[in-house]
């Protein structure tokens, strides 16, 4: 009898890394992975679907708001071309159709029950659920705007009365964001580039241009307009920057995290010690080095159900067209990077936003004139086309030539649904070597359901039922040698699937 070594996959948990060769992905990693889940640990799954939120719009879908008014209605708000629009039901309904088509800032204001808006050639304005009111040109208005104690605050290419500034972040009177003092009440920004975005970390405000970014530390007026030779910025990067208005998320109270201005993922932190960076695409350089930096303004990032969510452009497209994501749940089980790509959108904005009760992932589709939620089995009618493949594994022994003879991959009844697995040896392209059907069969086993008995059919042993399937290296169930393996699991269908670890079985050779 054959005497095989067995190698086993028992995790995904790694993700995907892209940055050298496929022969330095270790164990765990993946060279590819688009639109598998790694959150279960020892499990791949297929991340969930955009299901259409709403009717179509007439234009291009841009930013997101969300509107929660001390009533208990809840408003999802965004804007295409000119016309600002909310979810009535089903239905955009206009509330204003005389904007300057550009990219709106939003900012829901609860101390005043107000959702405010505003752009660089769009004035600050207010919406309450019923009434739309446009403020005064002499009131500033950036295009980014955010409420930070008790003060509203408003930066990048502020307009006040048509004379527009790149580097001075305005600030409203306390607890008024209708009512500005603008010949003292601003900040002068420091640092190399022009302002871009700002964002709260712990106990203070992070301002970022797209080549340094600083802290505005203090509580009111009197500590952040400069007075005298005081300064209210500290701990200015000149090195660092974002330039997106939408590529900054706040992970939690203490942590940011951002993409830079070379496609890099950062985490900003604040501790007991003062403030960490620390880069977090260390793994995914391949994938960052398709980015479309012409582009890479319109970057959006969030954080929805322990995942960080950056979606930039790639290759040649002017939108955003690829999603990175950080799964935080798989980070904790490693403490390494863990990142997915999901492929097959595009995005203008997300948001977070409570369907019924529950909070869901809400996507702007940008060109595709729709807004969808983060849900289903398939991307608004198409299929999820999932793939992972392993790193170029050479089981420890490169210098040995190795028959590979057959393996067998786990999962659990999902139904009719079969994913593939393909196989590459020593670098030469992929070929099949089996379908994996997901749907249980077998004969009666008692009170708890059916069993096929043998290593490639189904088990069901207390009412779970475990699936296992049988491949082989070559057709006709014979076997193929060579010093290194790359596999391959895929699916594409509209469906959810997921599978399980595998193993392989192989002979060393003494070929060499």
């Amino acid at each position: 009898m054959a005497n095989y070594s067995t190698y086993r996959q028992n995790s995904y948990d790694l993700g995907l890394i892209n940055t050298s060769s496929r022969r330095e992905v270790p164990r765990g990693g993946a060279s590819v992975l688009e639109n598998w889940d790694i959150t279960f640990k020892g499990r791949l799954t297929t991340r969930a679907g955009l299901t259409q939120y709403g009717d179509t719009l007439p234009a291009t879908a841009g930013r997101l708001g969300f509107y929660k008014k001390d009533d208990g209605n809840n408003y999802l708000l965004t804007h295409q071309d000119t016309d600002l629009m909310y979810l009535s039901g089903s239905t955009w309904t206009n509330i204003d159709t005389s904007m300057t088509a550009e990219n709106l800032s939003f900012q829901d204001v609860d101390v005043v029950n107000k959702i405010y808006l505003s752009s660089e050639n769009n004035p600050l304005a207010h919406w309450d659920g019923s009434t739309y009111t446009e403020l005064a040109t002499s009131i500033p208005h950036g295009n980014k705007i955010i409420w930070y104690q008790n003060h509203m605050m408003t930066l990048n290419n502020v307009n006040i009365s048509g004379t527009k500034y790149k580097n001075r972040l305005y600030i409203s009177n306390f607890g008024d964001p209708d009512t500005w003092t603008t010949a003292t009440d601003f900040v002068q920004l420091q640092g190399l580039g022009d302002a871009v975005t700002a964002e709260i970390l712990g106990d203070s405000l992070v301002v970022f241009k797209d080549n340094s970014y600083s802290f505005l530390s203090g509580y009111g007026l009197s500590s952040w307009v400069l007075s005298g030779s005081t300064n209210p910025l500290t701990n200015i990067d000149n090195s660092v920057g974002c330039p997106a208005v939408r590529g900054v998320v706040r992970v939690s109270q203490n942590e940011l995290w951002f993409i830079d201005q070379k496609g890099q993922i950062r985490r900003l932190g604040q501790t007991d010690y003062g403030y960490s960076s620390k880069v977090m695409s260390n793994n995914i350089q391949g994938t960052i080095d398709t980015i479309n930096y012409a582009y890479l303004s319109n970057a959006v990032a969030w954080f929805d159900d322990e995942k960080v969510y950056f979606a930039i452009p790639t290759g040649s497209s002017t939108e955003n067209n690829t999603v990175l994501v950080y799964d935080l749940k798989a980070h904790a089980r490693t403490n390494k990077e863990a990142w997915t790509t999901y492929t097959g959108w595009i995005v203008s904005d997300m948001i977070s936003f409570p369907v019924s009760s529950n909070p869901e992932l809400i996507v702007a589709g940008g060109s595709n004139d729709k807004i969808y939620r983060h849900t289903g089995t398939d991307d608004d009618g198409t299929d999820i086309a999932c793939r992972w493949d392993s790193g170029l594994d050479d089981y420890d022994k490169p210098e040995r030539y190795k028959k590979y003879a057959y393996g067998y991959i786990n999962s659990a009844n999902q139904g009719d649904i079969d994913v593939d697995i393909w196989a590459s040896i020593d670098g030469l392209s992929f070929g099949k070597v089996g379908t994996f059907n997901m749907q249980g069969s077998g004969s009666t086993l008692g009170p708890t359901g059916n069993a096929t008995m043998g290593p490639t059919g189904s088990f069901i042993l207390g009412g779970g039922e475990d699936l296992e399937y049988k491949y082989y290296f070559y057709d006709g169930g014979g076997a193929i040698t060579g010093k290194t393996l790359v596999m391959s699991i895929r699916y594409t269908g509209d469906a959810s699937a997921y599978v399980y670890t595998f193993t392989n079985h192989y002979q060393e050779r003494s070929l060499k």
